[in-house]
């Protein structure tokens, strides 16, 4: 198994202490070099900018062969996003984490199997690697949103568990 990731879900994960999760996870995790570009911007924060630097063994930057990215469907997506998309679309991951919606409907509609930051949090709670509630309690201190719903409906499954 292997991913594709974003750069909304690898800068959250790198904030809250949990990056780790995705090798655990997915195995081998491709980054598209939109999505480095955008993790080593100077707005990036300094823990972010340099995780990115210097990217671990699990996470291989690769950049799109094809013309996915000149998709139209695309257009209105940041660079990441559409690195991020297009990349999924030429290698077929198990996974593309994405945490945008805009992004995670146009990735549906072309039929890569998507997740983000919580979904992943959610999933390796689910398999004993972390507590979920205190991931969210981190994810929580950070600029991250989410649907109160969503999140109070995964706390109370993670608690009855």
């Amino acid at each position: 198994m292997w991913a594709v990731v974003d750069t909304s879900p690898l800068n959250y994960l790198i904030l809250i202490g949990h990056v780790d999760l995705l090798p655990a996870i997915h195995g081998n995790v491709f980054v598209p070099t939109g999505v480095r570009r955008e993790l080593l911007s100077p707005d990036a924060p300094e823990a972010v900018r340099a995780w990115a630097k210097a990217l671990p063994q699990w996470a291989f930057e690769v950049d799109h062969l094809s013309s996915f990215h000149d998709d139209p469907a695309l257009e209105a997506l940041d660079r990441g996003e559409r690195s991020a998309i297009a990349v999924a679309l030429e290698r077929r991951p198990s996974t593309l984490i994405i945490d945008e919606w805009p992004g995670r409907r146009i990735a549906a509609l072309k039929g890569l199997p998507v997740t983000g930051t919580i979904g992943t949090l959610d999933h390796a709670g689910r398999m004993g690697l972390i507590s979920f509630r205190e991931a969210m309690r981190r994810l929580q201190a950070t600029s991250f949103r989410w649907p109160r719903s969503l999140v109070e409906r995964l706390l109370a499954e993670h608690d009855s568990r």
